[in-house]
């Protein structure tokens, strides 16, 4: 979420939503994510981060791996 924050250019939007922190921080977080109308946005950028969480993993392991074309 933080990383998300800070890949934003428009200053007010990353500050809004980097500014949650603590217990409820992800309810704020999403929250406020729809309210800006940015939720596509994210969920593009998280799912690009697990992919890349999980190849990583794949890779130090030594596990093979063949990357699927997206289902729209």
């Amino acid at each position: 979420m933080e990383r998300f924050a800070q890949s934003l250019t428009d200053a007010a939007v990353s500050d809004k939503l980097d500014a949650a922190h603590g217990r409820g921080a992800f309810r704020r977080f999403k929250h406020s994510v729809h309210r800006l109308g940015i939720a596509d946005e994210w969920h593009r950028f998280r799912d690009a981060a697990l992919e890349e969480i999980a190849i990583e993993f794949l890779e130090a392991h030594g596990i093979a791996y063949q990357r699927e074309p997206l289902q729209k």
